[in-house]
């Protein structure tokens, strides 16, 4: 497992010790993954911000929002915001 396990897990309960963050810490990945699998707590509810939305529809009206507030575009740039809607 990476530096990024370690930035995600590295205060979970069991994790090794990291130094610095992104180094040592987890040396062993099957290991790793049955105890957080272990201390998993299962929920009851889900929220969800934006209900019938995909990711890729969020990332679709970001581009939309951003080129609104865009102060100017180019032709192409204009064309591709155009397309989006």
């Amino acid at each position: 497992m990476g530096s990024a396990s370690n930035v995600v897990f590295s205060n979970f309960i069991g994790y090794r010790r990291t130094n610095w963050l992104i180094f040592d810490g987890c040396a062993d990945e099957p290991k790793h993954k049955e105890l957080e699998r272990h201390h998993t707590i299962a929920t009851q509810a889900w929220y969800k911000a934006y209900p019938g939305l995909t990711a890729v529809d969020l990332e679709r009206n970001i581009r939309i929002r951003r080129g609104i507030e865009s102060p100017s575009m180019g032709d192409k740039e204009a064309r591709e915001w155009a397309a989006l809607l």
